[in-house]
């Protein structure tokens, strides 16, 4: 499905029906990255309606030159939450510079949010943290990845601590399909000189974020680090915060039975919360 959004086509997609979780991909990638891991926590939940989106001039989005930075990114996000969500309150999902979007959302809307869960995310949305882990890749299938192309055995290579036939499936399916659907043009002038910031703090709230949150983060991510993600930690006093090892910015595929199993307690405490409510 597609909606307009200040003149920007947005394509969108629903599964499910019930409350409402926004889900918020990494860059420059698409949605098929967020519903290859989050889907399979919703096999046996119900309630939940699931909205999977591209951000402009990704997946199946156009772009637009009105966009000239992550403000502007956000003001779609949001405007996005009115034109589909509306009024009512909903969830966060977000990986890399998704989760970058999902914190900017709590910074302009709190009262909306009922809960976040954010991986490998990005600290200041367009920047690269000091603190970056030196790259240190954990495992390779040295037969496997002899049969790769070169540009494949690449594209995984830069961001994958486990290389094998399962994470590039996975990446294959969830990632490159969406890098290669990207608007190159709008991405490069985007990220002209290297960095397209937000120019306020995300992460300078009014007061704490008290609903129930989860934060993962890759020890071996050298894409975004992990370090930072401490910073922001008193603004989430509701929020489980973890580190897994042998994970780097592909965690979800990583770390597969630890992703899952943690999503799935983060949306334990999610209805647990919204049961006290009601």
């Amino acid at each position: 499905m597609f909606c307009t959004v200040n003149d920007c086509e947005i394509y969108y997609e629903v599964v499910g029906e019930g409350k409402p979780i926004l889900m918020l991909h990494g860059f420059p990638l698409d949605h098929q990255m967020m519903k290859g891991c989050m889907e399979p926590i919703f096999r046996k939940r119900h309630g939940w309606k699931r909205i999977y989106f591209d951000l402009p001039g990704m997946g199946k989005s156009e772009s637009t030159d009105w966009i000239k930075g992550s403000d502007d990114m956000v003001k779609v996000v949001l405007e996005f939450i009115d034109e589909v969500v509306g009024n009512e309150n909903f969830l966060l999902v977000g990986e890399s510079y998704g989760g970058g979007m999902a914190r900017a959302v709590i910074h302009n809307r709190p009262e909306k949010v009922d809960g976040m869960f954010i991986f490998c995310p990005a600290i200041i949305p367009g920047t690269t943290p000091d603190d970056l882990p030196t790259r240190n890749v954990m495992r390779v299938d040295k037969d496997f990845v002899k049969t790769l192309k070169k540009e494949h055995l690449e594209f995984m290579q830069s961001f994958a601590v486990i290389q094998n036939r399962y994470t590039w499936e996975r990446i294959k399916e969830e990632t490159l399909t969406g890098y290669m659907q990207r608007d190159q043009k709008f991405i490069e002038k985007l990220t002209e000189g290297g960095k397209y910031p937000l120019t306020y703090n995300i992460d300078d709230l009014k007061k704490p974020f008290e609903k129930p949150t989860l934060i993962l983060t890759g020890r071996q991510d050298h894409c975004v680090g992990y370090k930072s993600a401490w910073d922001f930690y008193d603004n989430y006093p509701r929020g489980t915060f973890v580190v897994l090892d042998k994970a780097g910015h592909g965690l979800q595929y990583e770390q597969v039975l630890l992703f899952n199993v943690l999503a799935d307690e983060w949306l334990d405490r999610v209805e647990e919360e919204l049961e006290e409510i009601i």
